[in-house]
């Protein structure tokens, strides 16, 4: 997967969260592990953060660096 598609796929998943869906129904709407869901959601403070940087340089925060 491209990165900027896996930085998408990430804000959805974060994006969905906070709108009450349920990490199972993320998992399998989202086709990943539960642990990688919960990483995300764990992380979500500092990809938000980067995807605020990128689009303030770049414009979108689809091209935005792996944040590990």
């Amino acid at each position: 997967m491209e990165p900027k598609q896996k930085i998408r796929k990430k804000r959805k998943i974060i994006a969905n969260h906070e709108a009450r869906m349920k990490i199972s129904q993320l998992c399998e709407e989202y086709q990943v592990p539960r642990s990688t869901v919960q990483h995300i959601l764990k992380t979500k403070d500092k990809i938000k953060d980067a995807c605020v940087k990128i689009e303030r340089l770049q414009g979108n925060c689809a091209s935005r660096k792996h944040i590990g």
